[in-house]
This record gives C-alpha cells, sequence and structure tokens, in this order.
C-alpha cells in the first residue's frame, strides 16, 4: 500500500482552525483564518488559493503541476494520485461538503451530473464516479450502485468495486466514532483478576471494544488463561474487537511456544492460536495448530473459517510482525465537535512519534468534527509528531483534502 505523505513541503504547520459549515449548499466553506486549500493527490504539489463560492468572480488560480508520469493511477476506491482532480472539478469539493452537512440527495445529484455530463478530465471523472459508489454504499441503494458500476467499467475499461452495503452503520454507540478502549499494563499474571474486572466493564460499555497489549511486560499461565476466557466469551457476542499491538502479544507468546518443548503450559499455545484466529491469520494459525500438535502429540484445533473479516483487517498476511496494529481506529458518524473521542486520540498519541489514524469504518465526518480532528492533527503536527490517516473513503478522503489536511499528515491509501 502506497502511502502519500504531503508534509515535505510544509516548512510549519498553519495555526488552529475550527472551519465553520457552509451557509448555502453550492458554497464551499472559507474557515476564518484558513486563506488556502491544500488541493489534490500530487505530493509535493504546492498549495493554491480556494476557489471562490459560486456567483464569484475571481481570476482563476495556476494549476498545480502534474505528477510525473511513473506515479501511475491508483485502483478502483482508491485515492486518485496521478493529479489533482479538484482545480478541473469543484464538484468533488461541493459533494464531499453536501455530504458532511447530511445533504445527500443533493450531493448525489450533483456528482451523477458530473459523471454522466461526459465534460470532466479522465482523473476528475473517475474519482467523482468513485464518491458516488461511496455514497451509494452509504445509502445502501445496491441498484443504483449496480447500474452506475456497468458504466465504469464501460468506460475506464477497469472492473467496478464490489457493492458493501454500509447503510445499517447506524448504531448509536458507533456514534462518538471510537468504543471503548482498554489497555493492559505490566505483568498479566494471577494477580491480574483486577485488570480483567475492568476490562469486562468496558466491554459491557460499548459494541465496539479496542485492546492494547503494547504495555504488558509479562504474561503468565494465569493470566493467558483469564485472557482466553475472555476472548472466547467477548467472540460468542458478535461485538467488534479490535486489537493494538498484537504482535507485542504474539512475541511474548512466541517465546513460549517452542516446538518440541512440552514443558511449557498449553495455555499459552491455545491463546496464540486463539489471537491468530481474532486476527484472520490463517497462514500462522495452521502452522502454529501443526507445531502444537508435535508438541503435545494431540489433534490440531482447526481452523474456523469468518463469515466476514472486519474492514481494518489486512486481506493478505504474510507473517504477524506486518500486521498495522498500532493505530487509533475511527468508526461509524463522527459529528459536533467529539472532544471526548478526539481527547482519547490525544491521549493514544502522547507516546508516539507516529501516530497513525485509521478512518476506514468512518461513514461520515461532519464539518464541525471535521473542524475537531483538524486540530488534533496540526496540534500533534506542532509538538513535533508525523501523523498518517489510513484508509479514507473516497467521500471522507476528498473532505480531507477539501478543509487542508494533506498539509498536516500524510494520506495513506485504502483498498476496497
Amino acid at each position: 500500500m502506497m502511502e502519500l505523505d504531503f508534509t515535505k513541503s510544509i516548512a510549519a504547520p498553519p495555526p488552529l482552525v475550527q472551519p465553520a459549515p457552509p451557509a448555502a449548499p453550492a458554497a464551499p466553506p472559507e474557515p476564518a483564518g484558513k486563506l488556502q486549500i491544500e488541493r489534490g493527490f500530487n505530493p509535493g504539489a504546492k498549495s493554491v488559493p480556494a476557489k471562490p463560492p459560486a456567483g464569484r468572480t475571481e481570476s482563476a488560480p495556476a494549476p498545480a503541476p502534474a505528477a510525473p508520469a511513473s506515479q501511475g493511477v491508483s485502483s478502483v476506491m482508491m485515492m486518485e494520485v496521478q493529479e489533482s482532480p479538484f482545480e478541473a472539478a469543484p464538484v468533488l469539493e461541493e459533494a464531499a461538503i453536501l455530504y458532511a452537512n447530511h445533504q445527500d440527495e443533493a450531493a448525489m445529484g450533483a456528482l451523477e451530473d458530473a459523471v454522466k455530463s461526459g465534460k470532466l478530465p479522465s482523473v476528475a471523472a473517475r474519482q467523482a464516479a468513485l464518491m458516488l459508489f461511496d455514497l451509494y454504499e452509504n445509502l445502501g441503494q445496491r441498484d443504483s450502485f449496480e447500474d452506475a458500476a456497468l458504466d465504469f467499467a464501460v468506460r475506464f475499461e477497469t472492473s467496478p468495486p464490489a457493492f458493501n452495503d454500509r447503510s445499517k452503520l447506524k448504531d448509536p454507540s458507533l456514534m462518538t466514532g471510537g468504543g471503548q478502549y482498554f489497555a493492559f499494563t505490566g505483568h498479566v499474571d494471577n494477580n491480574a483478576g483486577k485488570q480483567f474486572e475492568l476490562l469486562k466493564k468496558a466491554a459491557e460499555k460499548d459494541t465496539v471494544l479496542r485492546v492494547e497489549f503494547g504495555k504488558i511486560d509479562t504474561i503468565a499461565a494465569e493470566g493467558a488463561e483469564m485472557l482466553l476466557a475472555f476472548l472466547k466469551g467477548f467472540g460468542k457476542s458478535g461485538h467488534d474487537l479490535i486489537f493494538s499491538n498484537a504482535d507485542h502479544l504474539m512475541k511474548l507468546l512466541g517465546g513460549m511456544t517452542e516446538t518440541g518443548r512440552n514443558s511449557d503450559p498449553e495455555i499459552f499455545w491455545l491463546l496464540l492460536l486463539e489471537i491468530y484466529q481474532l486476527q484472520y491469520m490463517q497462514n500462522a494459525f495452521e502452522e502454529t495448530a501443526l507445531n502444537y500438535c508435535i508438541t503435545y502429540e494431540v489433534s490440531p484445533p482447526s481452523w474456523v473459517e469468518p463469515k466476514k473479516a472486519p474492514a481494518n483487517t489486512p486481506a493478505v498476511i504474510a507473517s504477524a510482525l506486518q500486521i498495522p496494529q498500532d493505530a487509533f481506529y475511527l468508526k461509524g458518524e463522527i459529528e459536533g465537535g467529539a472532544e471526548d473521542l478526539f481527547k482519547a486520540a490525544a491521549t493514544y498519541a502522547a507516546d508516539k512519534s507516529l501516530v497513525v489514524i485509521d478512518v476506514f469504518d468512518v461513514k461520515r465526518l461532519d464539518f464541525i468534527a471535521g473542524g475537531s480532528f483538524l486540530n488534533l492533527v496540526s496540534s500533534l503536527r506542532g509538538m513535533g509528531k508525523k501523523v498518517e490517516i489510513r484508509n479514507p473513503s473516497p467521500l471522507i478522503g476528498a473532505l480531507l483534502v477539501t478543509m487542508g489536511f494533506t498539509a498536516q499528515a500524510g494520506i495513506t491509501r485504502r483498498n476496497k
């Protein structure tokens, strides 16, 4: 996955801003104190003046320099990186802002007109189509999606994305975006009962639970047994479980699961296998299951084929250490100031030089929450941290570009 880093040409982060929603649907907002919008997906491109709202007459800005031809064009449902589509198609910014402000029908109409007009340059037309696919998914409009997918395949001579119904992401518990967060610390042994009590209480408060393993020093057999029991019980609830720094725990367990050394408690093997299962790491699971069978002369546990891997899980995993665990995950519809959510993100980022924020499961980010998000990213940059925003959808990605995030953070493309 290619990382788009837009920070190299920025000498210093701009002042923190809190953009206000636009007064009229067709007029992109111009936050106070923000004189420029960093446009497009061309790494290193210079900022250009923001386009005036409809009705004004001002001289057109010079276009951003084109990216080298060797960069190529990204695959479907990824952010376009060959050149900026925004200069030739301000409708992309307009649609992103309309959708952020819950004007779904207006956003859809603008994108449908832009796609059907045939007047947009190829890159801008492709980006508009991807944003329209995104909107159809969010609204659950499968028929419209499939009609547009056929036109997309004919026009761009490439396979369209598959439909993924995101209309059901309306659970009120997801509206704050973050879910519950719990971090294990120190020694997880027979004295860790209090930690597990707090973990269970956190799990009862939300349908999304994020568990941090990176701060564990050691894990004993008793702690491994309690953790395995919790994971199996939580798995039956049907709720979302997200691991942070699971590779750290897997490394600890790997040191206590040597093939042929049957003096180690079996519980370490069973916990490691459970984590591999929950992380959708089938190759690692099957190899470890075979080694477990050899070591204890028992039948190996079987891999259980998941119904569907969660959106934040990599589709192909070669080894445990290649999993991008270290991220703050946002989810659902994030609206208003979302103070608690971004405060939690700031706490998460406190001891990190690289802060990764994953937005794959963000369905909508309204303009006010976007301003709070931008303030957080700007603040982290001001502390000397590098920020990466990972996996934005086409609609969310267009909003981030429109609001100027590319001057403050790298944006890593998403895989559909």
